[in-house]
């Protein structure tokens, strides 16, 4: 028997995490009522988000999904810890007196470019004299920041510039500019052109900052608000998945079966009962639905993808040190061993794209090149997306099963629609039988019969493994 590609595994890991989510929404559906009231707060949190007044806030319907996602996310915790969120991140903001829009921003930087030019090669002309050679290379982003909030009193450079700054981003390019500075053996900033291009790279670091405090406003202004109208809630399922999870209602098992019909077509898949004369209709190539799976499809929490996030760490977002020496411009990977270990070997390897990430990053910003061998490592990125991200499946074992759940889901959804509802056990399974046979499979009646009667058994385990913990 030929092996399974890491591709086709992939696709059958986004139709487990379908099937899973499908079966447990369905059953919560049906055994509670708060569900539907998580549905009628997002509807509000929705339409605010796409009032007029947010358009520049929340542009496309990407970003509207995020933010309701992220509203319901954080309303979730402000139950859990029983007190909505605070604004966080304007304490990285020096000089921010007065309301301000980030057209108003922009216009600051634009206008002002060589004010903060002067006050960039001030701050780092400051870095070079406030220490001593022996201790420069160890100097610290914090320590630069200090620095930046002395020049910042108005005595020296800070009054020429009127608008905010952004002393965290600032900073962190002055220390980098600096670091840099030691290796190439010369004076800080040597070139103008240097300098106005750090400038450029603040200016549009500060910027894209300026939009996230204004929309973390947003959110935490929504949450407190529904915090402090909405009873709170009682939802079982909310142990497998978050909030932002369960908003709106999850795929339906049709247009899954849509979807593995389209994947049969482009022979992203090859199931039994496929017959390609039946349907002609458009196939879908494996990678774009792999990459569709990953963005909108959330899997059961078994499997924490935060707990990558915390896995690794650079120095300029951790105080690092070696031996007792703090160090710079490195990156650690820390693996908890009083705990069973899970797959060293993928956490190694997404280490690796990590370290490869802050790489391609310092090149970009200090005007450095990939040579020849980390640029082909950079190749490895794409093959690496398709390895398998989830330690167990929760319902599929291969892909002989993904037609019979579809049909299960199928059978329970039109349980639960008014158009069929006087509508016998015998008439809902011909439904289904016609449905599959349109989306160009040959499947029995009995065989969807013996998947339908299967349904119960399903969600009594799923809601036993993620659910009744």
């Amino acid at each position: 028997m030929a092996r399974t590609t890491a591709e086709h595994e992939s696709i059958l890991d986004v139709f487990d995490n379908l099937l899973a989510l499908g079966y447990l929404y369905i059953s919560e559906l049906t055994i509670n009522s708060d569900l539907g009231r998580l549905q009628a707060l997002a509807i509000e949190v929705a339409h605010e988000v796409n009032r007029a007044a947010y358009g520049a806030l929340f542009p496309d319907e990407g970003a509207k999904r995020l933010a309701i996602c992220e509203v319901m996310n954080r309303l979730q915790k402000a139950y859990r810890v029983k007190e909505p969120p605070v604004v966080t991140g304007r304490d990285e903001w020096n000089g921010m007196s007065v309301p301000m829009d980030g057209f108003a921003l922009k216009r600051i930087h634009f206008e002002q470019v060589h004010q903060l030019v002067e006050l960039l090669v001030a701050l780092v002309d400051r870095i070079e004299t406030a220490f001593p050679n022996e201790a420069k290379p160890f100097v610290t982003p914090e320590q630069v920041k200090a620095l930046l909030s002395g020049l910042d009193d108005g005595r020296q450079g800070r009054a020429h510039f009127t608008g905010p700054i952004q002393v965290d981003i600032l900073g962190r390019l002055a220390h980098q500019e600096f670091l840099a500075g030691l290796e190439r053996v010369d004076t800080p900033l040597m070139s103008p052109d240097r300098a106005l291009e750090l400038v450029h790279q603040y200016a549009r670091k500060a910027e894209r900052s300026f939009d996230g405090l204004v929309r973390e406003s947003f959110i935490v202004a929504m949450v407190t608000s529904l915090y402090r109208h909405a009873p709170p809630f009682k939802l079982p399922i909310d142990k497998a998945y978050s909030w932002g999870a369960l908003w709106r209602q999850p795929l339906s098992a049709k247009d899954g079966l849509d979807l593995y019909a389209r994947l049969n077509r482009s022979g992203a898949i090859r199931d039994a009962n496929y017959d390609q004369e039946i349907d002609a209709g458009v196939g879908i190539p494996a990678a774009e639905f792999i990459a569709w799976g990953r963005a909108m499809v959330p899997w059961p929490n078994d499997f924490d993808p935060a707990e990558v996030a915390r896995t690794y760490f650079k120095s300029d977002d951790a105080d690092l040190h070696i031996n007792g020496e703090p160090v710079q411009k490195h990156a650690v990977m820390a693996v908890r061993y009083d705990r069973p270990l899970r797959d060293v070997e993928r956490t190694l390897r997404h280490f690796r794209n990590y370290l490869l990430r802050q790489r391609k990053d310092y090149c970009t910003a200090s005007g450095e090149t990939l040579n020849a061998e980390e640029a082909a490592l950079a190749k490895l990125f794409i093959p690496d997306l398709l390895h398998n991200t989830k330690p167990a499946r929760a319902v599929l074992h291969d892909k002989s099963g993904v037609l019979g759940h579809l049909c299960t889901l199928m059978y329970m959804e039109i349980e639960h629609d008014p158009a069929h509802a006087q509508e016998s056990k015998k008439a809902r399974v011909i439904t289904i039988k016609d449905w599959v046979r349109e989306a160009g499979f040959d499947y029995s009646i009995e065989s969807i019969r013996k998947s339908c009667a299967r349904g119960p058994a399903q969600i009594s385990n799923l809601r036993a493994r993620f659910v009744a913990v």
